[in-house]
């Protein structure tokens, strides 16, 4: 028996701090002490109670149900600021900040709206719909996908024949077209050499050796399982960040003050979809164990094409492909699918400067302090599974989301320029 969704919350507050001031008149001691908060906390989670969960759970019932968890943190910054002002009529009137919290004393005479809040909400693409994609991809997938280096087949046999020789003659041969390319006088012939080397050894050398790799492993591998019940997983990562400048002012004419604060926003998303499925024939054969089922040869054949695998970094065409032969395949039955999505904002306000347009008094703000404001949160949602889900999105960022992706494509350009 389930129980009904359950919410629970907890706050915490922390030390008040204090601002303290120093002036200087006639050696005459003034200090103010304004409270503003150190620290912040706040979390709540509404979830499902599920009764016997770990027994229900082995005797092969499915148990999916929705949860939400949200974490609100705000944190004054530890920094050696200092901070003073006077007036400009009177400069030998000075006060200056001691201790505490230059920025959290600020916000507090001056802010502008949705200070704490991200503003990077929108992100690059969608990253549900990829981690859905993907997980689908990823049922009753093989251990070992071998029906590509059946392709080449003639390469890997002469690689066995004696792999550590193979590999030194690799090494040597990289080494020397490394160094002929280096010497190459004119930038534009030496460019194309080192493309060439780098495509050489990403795109032949590479995949020919994780292929050794791979028959090695399948091999040594004596225990290879299909379980009748299994999960998939996909995953999907974005993140975003921005600084900007934000001016707000107090006061009016002859009088205003304009405060200068910068807000550094990052936002961190990570998706994770999960499926749980049954095979009604859970065979393991050959077949299965190195991907050479018929329906893998449309995969394969997708691999082989020249730059898939660049064009699947802007719309995953694999996962597409396989999505729909396993939604399609009646040997497999999905039982349940989630969505797990988990989205870490991180907000740094500091108060960076502060003047008077009317040169009233002067202000001097050195090794400016900040406070933190951060949020995540955890959802996870039902899913079930369709033919709708296996579409992925585009992901334009995904090309150059590593240096070794940017390397890929300034070589595979440059090699395909007009010579």
């Amino acid at each position: 028996m389930e129980m009904e969704p359950r919410t629970r919350s907890r706050t915490k507050d922390g030390v008040t701090g204090q601002t303290i001031y120093y002036l200087h008149l006639n050696h005459a001691n003034w200090t103010s002490t304004p409270p503003y908060m150190l620290t912040y906390e706040e979390e709540s989670i509404t979830d499902v109670v599920t009764i016997d969960f770990n027994q229900r759970i082995a005797d092969g019932e499915v148990i999916n149900n929705p949860m939400s968890y949200e974490k609100v943190e705000e944190e004054v910054l530890p920094s050696e600021v200092y901070y003073s002002h006077w007036e400009n009529a009177n400069p030998d009137n000075i006060v200056s900040l001691v201790s505490g919290s230059n920025t959290a004393f600020q916000l507090q005479r001056c802010t502008w709206t949705g200070y704490k809040d991200s503003t990077l909400s929108e992100f690059s693409f969608d990253a549900p719909s990829l981690a859905k994609t993907k997980a689908l991809a990823n049922v009753d997938s093989t251990p070992y996908e071998f029906f590509e280096d059946l392709m080449e087949i003639r390469e890997t046999i002469h690689f066995l024949m004696n792999p550590l020789a193979s590999l030194s003659n690799l090494a040597r041969a990289f080494r020397r077209k490394h160094d002929n390319a280096l010497n190459i006088k004119d930038a534009i012939k030496r460019a194309e050499a080192l493309a060439d080397l780098w495509n050489n050894t990403r795109f032949a050398m590479m995949p020919l050796v994780r292929s050794i790799m791979t028959t090695m492993e399948y091999l040594a591998d004596k225990d290879i399982t299909r379980p009748g019940r299994r999960n998939a997983h996909g995953y999907a990562f974005d993140k975003k960040t921005d600084t900007s400048l934000h001016e707000p002012w107090t006061g009016g004419v002859g009088t205003q003050t304009v405060y200068q604060y910068t807000k550094e926003d990052k936002a961190d998303r990570k998706v994770h979809a999960s499926i749980l499925y049954e095979v009604t024939n859970p065979l393991v054969d050959v077949n299965f164990a190195l991907g050479l089922r018929q329906k893998d040869i449309p995969v394969v054949a997708w691999e082989l094409v020249p730059l898939s695998f660049v064009f699947d970094r802007l719309w995953n065409l694999k996962a597409l492909i396989s999505s729909y032969l396993n939604l399609a395949d009646p040997n497999v039955s999905i039982l349940s699918g989630s969505v797990t999505d988990r989205v870490t904002t991180d907000v740094i306000v500091r108060c960076v400067g502060k003047y008077s347009p009317y040169s009233i008094i002067t202000y001097v703000i050195q090794r400016p302090d900040g406070v933190r404001y951060s949020k995540h949160t955890h959802e996870r949602t039902v899913w079930q599974p369709s033919v709708v889900d296996i579409v992925p999105p585009i992901t334009g960022p995904n090309l150059v989301g590593s240096l070794t992706k940017i390397l890929d494509l300034i070589a595979l350009t440059i090699s395909r320029l007009p010579k």
